[in-house]
């Protein structure tokens, strides 16, 4: 291969990378948001909110929790 051919395609493999992880083309969403703990006792005061403790090792659960699940179980 020639040096001007391995360095068209090494520009090019740091733009497609800068691209895909600058979010242009490939939106997205994050699984999860981060609340305060004041918004949190709110959202647990609400029948409708499905509350899943995740902490590990297992101590006193969280008032009005729905389930508990071991963040590293898989």
């Amino acid at each position: 291969m020639s040096r001007k051919f391995v360095i068209v395609l090494a520009i090019g493999v740091i733009i497609v990378f800068l691209l895909y992880n600058s979010n242009v083309f490939f939106s997205r969403e994050k699984a999860y948001i981060s609340i305060s703990p004041r918004d949190s006792y709110r959202l647990m005061e609400d029948e409708n909110v499905f509350v899943i403790d995740v902490h590990v090792p297992e101590q006193k659960h969280l008032p009005r929790t729905d389930a508990w699940i071991p963040y590293e179980q898989n």
